[in-house]
């Protein structure tokens, strides 16, 4: 897993989004210090070295931790004939 850029933007994005757990390689993890602690405390960050951990996380039967649940919920509304997901108008 390589690590990604523009880190802290996406935190805070997902931060924005409601998004409780985030997955970043754990090469970033040495980026995280330059969140704020008070975003990174409502967050999980988890820090994973291969695709495999990613996809043992995300596909968690537990819906109070599984990360696509807000992804899945999202593209439901938005196949439903509601034009936007999340705030986000489809262009």
């Amino acid at each position: 897993m390589l690590p990604i850029g523009g880190l802290k933007e996406k935190i805070l994005a997902a931060h924005r989004g409601q998004i409780k757990t985030v997955i970043i390689p754990k090469d970033n993890e040495k980026d995280l210090c330059d969140i704020p602690k008070k975003i990174l405390n409502n967050l999980t960050v988890k820090a994973v070295d291969h695709m495999d951990e990613v996809l043992e996380i995300s596909l968690m039967k537990d819906p109070e931790h599984r990360v696509v649940s807000h992804i899945i919920d999202d593209s439901e509304k938005f196949n439903r004939g509601n034009s936007t997901a999340s705030g986000i108008t489809a262009h």
